[in-house]
């Protein structure tokens, strides 16, 4: 059973689970939000410095569990990604996370900890923009319009969405419904095989990628194929596969959308791509743990707030 975080009131607090920021980024940050009507503070650990890390793992892992028991917290919001969640994982409460039942904003390295936290702790988050690197000041409309309502809501049905796509997005067509679960491809794909990751009995994945070369591409879509989650999705969502290139031009290579293509193009479950979701604008915030359909004939993804 899945628990999808309910918001009475819409109380923010920035912690740094990966990766540190410049000094006056958070600021930024929390004036944007609060200039919004938000009630909102930075638990400071995004100053601390650990090699590429925002302090230790046990540092960071106290700060966010500090959120985690503080009732007068309702959203933890992710100040930026980078790499760092992962290393979190075995030092984290799980029964305890379920039962505080906190609303966990974040993507790209937040994978790691929003799909362990739906696999360990049966608790459902968003993958969505993060303070330091996109809420600095007011994002395109469709990103700001995806986001808003789980800020103010969490799990409820304002936070539905209908998604619309064209028919060029299809890859392959077919009706598919599930548990949305994935993010960021080669985080999510550094799960596999760990105890923080457990396939849904019907899911439809949601992938996108940044800065990765095309072999790493295939290496990241063969472990999906090779663990069973392509055959066994109910369908795939592709978001922006930004900047994943060869630069080497002598270089004999495949594109991103090629091996997408070979991977995904013949697959028994509706396949949607370039989808706003991912490291550039605009950004859809997407419930891991929500319940999405996906209709190709109606060019419509229903994403709902609860199973």
């Amino acid at each position: 059973m899945i628990h999808y975080p309910h918001l009475s009131t819409s109380r923010i607090v920035i912690t740094a689970p990966a990766g540190n920021l410049p000094a006056g980024r958070i600021e930024q940050a929390v004036d944007f939000l609060r200039a919004q009507g938000f009630e909102v503070r930075a638990d400071g650990s995004e100053h601390r410095q650990h090699g590429y890390l925002a302090g230790t793992d046990t540092q960071r892992a106290a700060a966010l569990l500090e959120l985690v028991r503080n009732p007068e917290v309702d959203i933890i919001l992710a100040a930026r990604g980078g790499y760092g969640t992962a290393r979190l994982l075995p030092l984290l409460p799980w029964q305890e996370i379920a039962a505080a039942g906190k609303l966990l904003l974040g993507y790209s390295d937040l994978t790691a900890l929003q799909n362990a936290q739906l696999s360990c702790a049966g608790l459902a988050s968003v993958s969505a923009p993060m303070a330091g690197t996109e809420l600095i000041a007011m994002p395109d409309e469709v990103t700001w319009g995806s986001l808003l309502p789980f800020l103010r809501h969490g799990f409820a049905p304002a936070s539905d969405q209908q998604l619309t796509f064209e028919p060029e997005q299809v890859l392959t067509p077919g009706r598919g419904e599930g548990v949305l679960v994935g993010g960021n491809l080669s985080v999510f794909t550094s799960l596999f095989g760990t105890p923080y990751l457990t396939k849904p009995s019907r899911f439809v994945l949601l992938l996108e990628e940044q800065g990765e070369y095309p072999f790493r591409l295939d290496r990241y879509f063969r472990m999906l194929a090779n663990a069973g989650w392509l055959a066994e999705a109910q369908g795939v969502l592709l978001g922006h596969f930004l900047d994943c290139t060869e630069p080497d031009p002598d270089k004999a290579t495949f594109t991103a959308a090629e091996i997408i293509a070979e991977y995904c193009g013949e697959l028994s479950c509706p396949v949607i791509q370039n989808l706003p979701y991912g490291h550039t604008a605009p950004r859809l915030s997407l419930p891991i743990g929500g319940l999405v359909r996906i209709d190709s004939d109606a060019g419509c993804i229903e994403v709902t707030r609860q199973v």
